[in-house]
């Protein structure tokens, strides 16, 4: 049986990513670690960047690639 590992930064690449707070999505187009942040002992911070999605019904939604900070949980306690 073949085992394939993955790292953080592979599992996030090509995923889709909604902002809680800002209203703002699309799909992550990279990853990489932010060891500088810290968001508690379970957890690594990575540095995203995301390609916004078009929306032809709100036209808020055409713009540039955004940066955004995200807690990944690395750990079950």
């Amino acid at each position: 049986m073949a085992t394939k590992s993955y790292s953080i930064v592979d599992l996030l690449e090509g995923h889709y990513y909604r902002s809680l707070g800002r209203s703002i999505d699309g799909l992550i187009t990279w990853a990489e670690p932010r060891p500088e942040v810290w968001y508690g002992s379970d957890f690594e911070a990575y540095t995203i960047k995301v390609r916004p999605q078009y929306d032809m019904n709100n036209p808020k939604t055409w713009g540039k690639d955004f940066y955004a900070t995200v807690a990944v949980k690395v750990k079950d306690n």
